[in-house]
């Protein structure tokens, strides 16, 4: 008994989940077109129109005008950005420079002062 009744009710809500997400999208699509302030047609037809070898001419025109434009813009913009990015790596070069020199200069300075660690290095006394 319980266990009919257990799936009974997980069916209904396994069927109600569906209705829910289509809900849920059909309000969110509602509030859009209200913030867009659109027209919400319930008519939705398609016009077909038949295009001619003039207008694909056109519109692949465009669509190649289009990329060249995004694309010498893009190029400008990596153009001027090329000396900053050149800066930054000197920087970064420059400090691990300078961080390699820091640590060979620390552990120089560490052998120098304690000698026994010195001999021990260089295998002139092997014991502790």
């Amino acid at each position: 008994m319980f266990q009919a009744g257990y799936l009974r009710t997980r069916v209904l809500q396994q069927q109600r989940q569906p209705h829910q997400a289509d809900d849920l999208f059909r309000d969110l699509g509602l509030l859009l077109f209200s913030i867009l302030d659109c027209p919400i047609s319930t008519n939705l037809s398609f016009v077909r129109t038949h295009l001619t070898p003039v207008g694909l001419t056109w519109l692949l025109f465009g669509i190649a005008s289009a990329l060249m434009l995004v694309g010498s813009v893009a190029f400008m913009i990596g153009i001027m950005m090329m000396p900053v990015v050149a800066i930054v790596a000197m920087v970064f070069s420059f400090m691990g420079v300078l961080d390699s020199i820091s640590v060979a200069g620390f552990s120089r300075l560490w052998l120098l002062n304690n000698p026994q660690e010195w001999k021990r290095r260089r295998g002139g006394d092997i014991s502790m």
